[in-house]
């Protein structure tokens, strides 16, 4: 079956960009990705290239920004600990450009993510966040990484029940809000979090949350469940201000 993941982005050149990035899955469960050209209507390269499966299943894996690299959480190459890995786009065999190893966990904590997302305010490399979200026995882990040069830059540990799941909730675990200095994690579509300083900065209260979904970078889609019928939301959220 083949899944369409999105429009890669425009390469500087005036009007859109005309590929379209396809996720297709064989018979022995291979992730085969490739691009193709509407105008043309080919594929753009000539033999699709073959993703190892992401820790935490195939909807834990992303499309950086550039349109240049997908990004997941999987085995670090030389070690056996999960790192964050880069697998080029353009290159024309599976190569892992960077591996971001993501350090102990406590003991006792599984090593397969909750959740995983890459920013998507900037093209650059160097300015391109991964967050991976780990959990056990009520608690959870988010560690913040920035894809070049390849080091952790926020940590936050959730003792409390705060990053939990609601009941019935079945959106992404993680989505990143705002641009620049501003950039802030929305865990299970309720909890609005500060990776880097490590810190919760706001709550949406919507009762009976099904679903969350980002309309743009600062507002969210939101979908609650009554005994009659769902009920569409959309909130804007200003991540300077996340009180507002």
């Amino acid at each position: 079956m083949q899944v369409l993941v999105g429009f890669l982005p425009n390469d500087g050149a005036a009007g859109a960009k005309s590929d379209r990035l396809l996720v297709s899955s064989d018979a022995d469960g291979k992730i085969l990705v490739n691009a193709y050209d509407l105008e043309r209507k080919a594929p753009t390269r000539t033999r699709p290239l073959e993703l190892p499966s992401p820790e935490g299943g195939r909807n834990l894996l992303a499309l950086s920004a550039n349109g240049r690299y997908f990004a997941m959480v999987g085995r670090h190459t030389d070690r056996n600990v999960p790192a964050v890995r880069f697998f080029s786009m353009t290159a024309e065999r599976l190569v892992s450009s960077h591996e971001v190893q993501v350090g102990d966990l406590p003991s006792g904590w599984p090593s397969t993510p909750k959740g995983f997302a890459l920013t998507a305010d900037s093209a650059a490399e160097s300015d391109t966040l991964a967050a991976v979200l780990f959990e056990h026995m009520g608690g959870a882990i988010v560690y913040t990484f920035k894809q070049v040069p390849g080091v952790k830059v926020g940590e936050y540990i959730d003792r409390n029940g705060e990053l939990q799941s609601p009941a019935g909730y079945s959106g992404p675990a993680l989505m990143w809000l705002g641009s620049g200095k501003n950039r802030a994690l929305l865990v299970y579509g309720t909890t609005l979090l500060d990776p880097i300083r490590g810190a919760v900065i706001g709550q949406i209260d919507l009762s009976r949350m099904t679903d969350a979904r980002l309309a743009d970078l600062t507002s969210v889609l939101l979908l609650a469940e009554t005994d009659r019928h769902p009920i569409p939301a959309r909130v804007e959220i200003d991540t300077a201000s996340p009180g507002r």
